[in-house]
C-alpha cells in the first residue's frame, strides 16, 4: 500500500468527517485511493522524505499539489521529467524573480547560486536607479517594476492606472541608448513633461505630422503617435521601443498594429504599457501580445489560447468564449508584471459607486427602447452585449436626453464648491458643459498642448470642472484635484470606463473617490449597466486572479509499530465509546415508550421517592428477573415474559443511573408481585 498526504478535500472513508487538503492521508490499494483522517489511516503511516528544492540548473522538486503544478507549469520553458518526477526551467535573469517567488511560496530550498544571482540582479538595479534618480525617490513597488523592466527583453507593464507606469519605464532606461516612444497623440506632451522631470539626461524630441518619422539617436527619446507611423521602416540603429496604451493595438488587422509589430521585430528591447491588457474580449488580449511578439511565449499556440479561454468556433464562423482557466493569469506573468492599486498603494483612497436613475425620457425614446429590449432581451439576459450598431443611435439620444439632469447636478456641486469631472461616451453633453463659466472640455479634437494646459489649470484650482469624452480623456491624464466623477453614460467597452475612472483615483489623490453613473429608469439601460459590471469582473478574473500556493509541510510522519498499535487501539476504544453512546441514546428513547405503556395500564400514577434503598432493590430485582429463564413459567413463577425481557434490555442501554430508567424499571417490576414481593419489598412500600 502507498500512503501520501491528502490532496483533495473529501470525507474520511471510516468516520465520514471532512478531511481538508494536507490534513489527512490518501491510501492506495490495488490502484484504488481512499481518503482517511489522521486518526483512521488503516496502515502504518510511513511518509517518504520529500525532496523540495530548486537546483542551480533550474530543476524543481516538490510533492504533488495541483496548484503548485499549475504555477510551475506557467513558468517559461517549463518541462516535466517523468523519470525523475521533477520540473525543469531555465533560471535566466528574466525568469529568476518568478522562479524564486514560487519557490518561497512553496517553502522550497533554493540553491545558493540562484540566491547569489538574484542578489547580483538587485544590486545592478539599485546602482542603475541611483544613477538615474539622484535625489528623487520611488515607491518600493515601483522599484520592483524597474527591476522587472530591466531584466526582460520583451514585456508588458500592466499595472493598474494611476500607479506610475511612465515613471517606472523612464527609470528603467539605460543612459546611452536611443528610445522610441509610441503613444496616443494626446499623451505626447505628457511623456515630454515626465521625461524632463525624471530623465533630464536624455534629449526629448516630439514628432508631429506624417512623413517626419525618424529613429532616435543614442541618448535621445523620440516621441511619436500611432496614427503617423509609416508602414515601412529603414532601421539604421539600435533602439528601445516603448508602446504606451498598447491595448490600442488589440486588432491585428489595423495599420497601427502592423506598424508596431514591424518595429517590435527589430527593436533591441520592447516594453508595452497598459492598465487594461484585456479591454473587452479575449481576442483583444491576443492582439496585444501578437503586436509585441509575445503571443507564443505566453500561450504557445492559437489552439492553446482558445483552450485557456474555453473558446470555440460557432456556426457563423466567429468565436465564442467562456470563463478563463485559472492558469491564464499565471501564463501572463511570463511576460507581464501587473499590480493592483489596493495591493501596492493601500493608503490610496478607495472608490465607491452610486447610480442615479434619470427620468424625463421622451415617449418616443421609451418606445424605441421597448422595441430594442423585445428584440435583444434574450441576448442581454444571457450575459451578452447586443450589437453596438443597433444601439448607437438610441445611446446618443439617451446621452442628449440627460443634459438637463447633468447641468442640474453640476450647478449643485458648483454651489458647494466641489471640483468635478464629468465623462460621457458622446460629445453632446460634454460640448454643453463647455459653455459653462469656469469649465473646460477635452474631446477627440482637443490637441495635446491644449489638453496639458487644461489639466494644469484644473489641478491648480483655476477651473470648477472638466468635461471629457471617455475615449479622448480616459488615458494619460491626472485630475486628482477632483474626488468625484459623474458618468453621463458608459462606453460599450468596460475597460475604457475603468480607465476614465482612474483619472481621479491615482497617486496624488488624498480623498475617498466617488463615481456616479447616470442611467435611464428603463429595463434596457438598467440591464446593460449591470452587464458591463459583469464584463469588468470577468476581465479581472483573466488578468488579476492568482493561484494560491500553500507552503510544503516538511514534517513527515513515520509511525513506529508501537505507535501504530496504540492508534489502532484508540480507534477501537473510540468506536466502543461511540457505540455505547449510540446504545444509550436508543435506550433512552425506548424508556419513554415503556413509561407511557405502563402508566396507560395503571390509569393513574404517582412517581415514588427514589431512595437509595429503592434504587438498590430496583437494580437487584431487574438482575434477578433477567437471570431467570424467559417465559413466566406458571409453576415457579420465574423470569420476565418475552416482551418485558426484550424491553428490559433497553433499560440497561439507557443506564440505570438515569431517573427515567429507574421509573420505567419500577413500573415493569411492580407487575411481577409473586416473583418479587417477598425478596424486594421496598418496591411495594408507599
Amino acid at each position: 500500500m502507498r500512503t501520501i498526504r491528502n490532496q483533495f478535500a473529501k470525507a474520511c472513508f471510516t468516520c465520514k468527517t471532512k478531511v481538508e487538503i494536507k490534513e489527512g492521508f490518501a491510501v492506495q490499494n490495488e490502484n484504488v485511493w481512499k481518503t482517511y483522517c489522521s486518526s483512521c489511516v488503516p496502515v502504518r503511516i510511513e511518509e517518504p522524505q520529500t525532496r523540495a528544492e530548486v537546483t542551480a540548473t533550474g530543476d524543481i522538486f516538490f510533492p504533488y499539489s495541483a496548484n503548485a503544478v499549475a504555477a510551475v507549469k506557467s513558468l517559461p520553458s517549463a518541462k516535466y521529467n517523468k523519470d525523475g518526477r521533477y520540473w525543469s526551467v531555465t533560471p535566466s535573469a528574466s525568469n529568476l524573480t518568478r522562479i524564486l517567488e514560487i519557490a518561497r511560496q512553496l517553502n522550497l530550498t533554493v540553491a545558493p547560486e540562484l540566491i547569489a544571482a538574484e542578489s547580483e540582479t538587485n544590486l545592478q538595479s539599485v546602482v542603475q536607479l541611483q544613477q538615474v534618480l539622484g535625489n528623487k525617490s520611488l515607491f518600493p513597488f515601483q522599484r520592483e517594476g524597474v527591476k522587472f523592466l530591466t531584466t526582460q527583453d520583451r514585456c508588458i507593464l500592466g499595472d493598474e492606472m494611476g500607479t506610475g507606469k511612465t515613471i517606472q519605464t523612464l527609470c528603467a532606461l539605460p543612459i546611452n541608448i536611443g528610445i522610441l516612444v509610441v503613444c496616443p497623440a494626446a499623451l505626447k506632451y505628457n511623456w515630454s513633461d515626465e521625461a524632463a522631470k525624471w530623465r533630464s539626461d536624455l534629449k526629448v524630441t516630439i514628432l508631429n505630422g506624417r512623413g517626419n518619422f525618424r529613429f532616435p539617436e543614442a541618448g535621445e527619446i523620440v516621441i511619436t503617435n500611432y496614427d503617423i507611423l509609416p508602414q515601412e521602416f529603414s532601421i539604421s540603429s539600435q533602439f528601445y521601443l516603448i508602446c504606451d496604451e498598447i491595448h490600442l493595438c488589440k486588432n491585428h488587422k489595423t495599420k497601427r498594429s502592423k506598424a508596431v509589430k514591424t518595429l517590435a521585430s527589430s527593436a533591441q528591447k520592447v516594453i508595452g504599457l497598459t492598465g487594461t491588457p484585456l479591454t473587452n474580449r479575449p481576442f483583444d488580449l491576443y492582439g496585444v501580445l501578437s503586436a509585441l511578439h509575445l503571443d507564443r511565449q505566453v500561450f504557445g499556440s492559437w489552439t492553446n489560447f482558445l483552450k485557456c479561454f474555453n473558446g470555440y468556433k460557432n456556426n457563423w464562423g466567429g468565436y465564442e468564449f467562456g470563463s478563463p482557466l485559472p492558469i491564464v493569469p499565471e501564463l501572463l506573468r511570463r511576460v507581464m508584471l501587473r499590480r493592483r492599486r489596493e495591493e501596492v498603494l493601500p493608503e490610496l483612497p478607495k472608490k465607491s459607486y452610486s447610480t442615479i436613475a434619470v427620468n424625463g425620457v421622451s415617449a418616443k425614446l421609451v418606445r424605441l427602447m421597448d422595441d430594442l429590449y423585445e428584440d435583444y432581451g434574450t441576448m442581454i439576459d444571457a450575459g451578452e452585449l447586443p450589437p453596438f450598431e443597433e444601439f448607437a443611435k438610441i445611446r446618443a439620444e439617451l446621452a442628449e436626453s440627460r443634459i438637463p439632469a447633468i447641468l442640474e447636478l453640476v450647478e449643485s456641486h458648483e454651489e458647494e464648491g466641489i471640483p468635478l469631472v464629468v465623462f460621457s461616451a458622446h460629445r453632446s453633453p460634454i460640448l454643453e458643459l463647455g459653455n459653462r463659466e469656469g469649465w473646460e472640455i477635452i474631446t477627440g479634437s482637443t490637441d495635446s498642448e491644449k489638453r496639458q494646459e487644461i489639466v494644469r489649470k484644473f489641478q491648480s484650482g483655476q477651473l470648477k470642472g472638466v468635461g471629457l469624452t471617455i475615449q479622448a480623456g480616459g488615458v494619460g491624464l491626472t485630475l486628482t484635484h477632483a474626488w468625484k466623477a459623474i458618468f453621463v453614460d458608459l462606453d460599450w467597452t468596460p475597460a475604457w470606463n475603468s480607465q476614465a475612472e482612474d483619472r481621479i483615483c491615482r497617486i496624488g489623490q488624498t480623498k475617498p473617490v466617488e463615481i456616479v453613473r447616470m442611467v435611464a429608469n428603463h429595463p434596457l439601460d438598467l440591464h446593460i449597466h449591470a452587464l458591463l459590471a459583469e464584463k469588468i469582473a470577468l476581465i479581472q478574473s483573466a488578468i488579476d486572479d492568482k493561484i494560491q500556493l500553500s507552503p510544503i509541510n516538511r514534517n513527515v510522519i513515520n509511525e513506529t509499530e508501537e505507535q501504530f498499535i496504540d492508534r489502532m487501539n484508540s480507534i477501537v476504544v473510540n468506536e466502543k465509546a461511540k457505540g455505547e453512546a449510540r446504545s444509550k441514546e436508543i435506550g433512552l428513547n425506548k424508556v419513554e415508550i415503556i413509561i407511557s405503556r405502563e402508566i396507560s395500564k395503571l390509569g393513574q400514577f404517582t412517581p415514588p421517592e427514589l431512595t437509595p434503598e429503592l434504587k438498590t432493590d430496583i437494580e437487584n430485582a431487574l438482575k434477578f428477573m433477567l437471570g431467570e429463564c424467559d417465559g413466566a413459567m406458571t409453576r415457579d413463577f420465574s423470569g420476565f415474559n418475552k416482551p418485558d425481557a426484550f424491553l428490559s434490555r433497553f433499560l440497561y442501554m439507557a443506564g440505570l443511573e438515569e431517573e427515567k430508567s429507574l421509573i420505567a424499571a419500577y413500573l415493569m417490576l411492580k407487575r411481577y408481585t409473586r416473583q418479587l414481593k417477598g425478596k424486594f419489598s421496598s418496591l411495594w412500600k408507599k
